[in-house]
């Protein structure tokens, strides 16, 4: 918005981003930049300016010519550190470093201050300033668009561009779960999604509804006495290939909610954790090389768990979700991948020496064994994030479902954690040491 000498005072806003997240946040949206659109038009920033940045979650912007281009008026007072911004009947004025904004003359609190970043290390900063509240503080709507990664303006009485899709970056609420048709992981909105499981509903008349008698028995097969055997260690081949574990959603994310606002209420996010903690376990035991994305209630974008994987050169990439449906009777098990070729015209095996369909196979046959759950099979899914922007072969496990009564009743138990894990790392395992010799 405003340059300024570093000199002057930089506020980084301490108290809530470190300078590694910072840095981390520059790193990551230089790779992957965040276009600012406004109706049909993108705005562009010169280069001395910070661009528009994803820290900790939340996008931050250099406002000015952005809301100059929509007639507003922009002012900084250097004395004060403040920046007021003015849009037809409405003023917002934000401070630097401050959590306090002033709408029209009240105070609101913010989650994310608006702090000074000096993006090249040239010795001057953009006052940068968050997008979602600052937008809507002035009569506007913002909409984000997560495959594209562009951060939408319009003003209420325009006709928003795309459908209102909320990307990892901008919920609504930080403190309530993302809304369950948000599909910010897909190039195609009205494609399957991640967030409440990659697959929409089926018909009500496939096999695979709840009236299936093998589904019917999931609840009575999974309380089978079932024997944890110790795992076959993988070989010396197998050892030297990093395989990288994505636990699905986390901190702001919730994922999909089983039992919402029940006493029983539980967040798909909590679930993954406890499946990949247990897989931690199992996969130290048989001696894998492996990276734990998070290994906590932490919040990462789908294109930042990419990169984790690219970045270290991962030669197998694991996701960990559980499903959930607008209605109540999908239920069971399925395993999603993506068969990749190059630009060259190789494929997975040629490149890393194993297809992800392979990997699918073998660990739907073990969660199917050890879950004893309706086998929804195995499913070639391009247009899932995770798995069409990881380099190298990669799967995402939909366990069970959250919002089938049957299916709740074994993942809130520690059981299903327990077998979940040791079923994929089985999996694993077994497809690793056929591979690799």
């Amino acid at each position: 918005m405003v340059l300024i000498l570093m000199a002057s005072g930089i506020v980084f806003a301490d108290t809530y981003f470190t300078q590694e997240d910072i840095d981390k946040g520059l790193s990551f949206c230089k790779q992957y930049p965040v276009k600012l659109i406004l109706g049909q038009n993108q705005i562009t920033f010169s280069e001395q300016e910070t661009p528009p940045v994803i820290i900790g979650g939340r996008t931050l912007i250099p406002g000015r010519a952005l809301f100059e281009e929509m007639g507003g008026d922009v002012e900084w007072d250097a004395e004060k550190q403040n920046v007021e911004i003015k849009l037809d009947k409405q003023t917002v004025t934000l401070t630097i470093g401050s959590n306090v904004a002033w709408v029209n003359g009240e105070a609101k609190t913010l989650e994310v201050p608006s702090m000074i970043i000096d993006h090249d290390g040239d010795g001057f900063g953009s006052t940068m300033i968050p997008v979602r509240f600052t937008v809507e503080s002035l009569g506007c709507k913002v909409e984000w668009a997560d495959s594209s990664r562009e951060v939408i303006i319009t003003s209420p009485s325009e006709t928003p561009l795309v459908d209102s899709v909320w990307g990892p970056d901008e919920p609504n609420d930080p403190n309530e779960p993302n809304d369950p048709n948000d599909p910010n992981e897909l190039e195609d909105p009205n494609e399957p999604n991640e967030l409440n499981g990659p697959e929409v509903p089926n018909d009500p008349n496939q096999p695979n509804k709840s009236e299936d008698k093998t589904s019917d028995n999931a609840v009575a097969s999974f309380w089978e006495p079932f024997d944890f055997a110790p795992l076959k260690p993988l070989n010396e081949a197998a050892r030297t290939k990093l395989i990288v574990i994505d636990l699905g959603h986390g901190g702001k994310d919730c994922g999909a909610i089983g039992h919402e606002k029940k006493a029983d209420e539980l967040y798909e996010k909590k679930v993954n954790l406890k499946v990949g903690l247990y897989l931690k376990e199992y996969l130290s035991e048989a001696g894998a090389n492996f990276y734990m994305i998070r290994e906590t209630d932490v919040y990462y974008t789908l294109l930042e768990r990419a990169a984790f994987a690219n970045e270290r050169n991962a030669q197998l990439f694991v996701s960990l979700h559980n499903n959930s449906s607008e209605y109540n009777w999908p239920n069971g098990t399925e395993v999603h991948y993506y068969s990749k070729v190059n630009e060259e015209g190789l494929d997975e095996k040629q490149l890393y020496g194993i297809y992800s369909k392979n990997i699918a196979d073998k660990v739907q046959k073990e969660l199917l064994k050890t879950l004893g759950t309706f086998d929804r099979g195995i499913k070639n899914s391009p247009k899932l994030a995770v798995l069409n922007k990881t380099y190298m072969p990669a799967i995402i496990v939909e366990g069970a479902f959250m919002s089938n009564e049957n299916d709740f009743e074994m993942i809130k138990t520690d059981e299903y954690a327990k077998r979940y894990a040791y079923a994929v790392a089985k999996g694993l395992i077994t497809v690793m040491n056929e591979t690799y010799q």
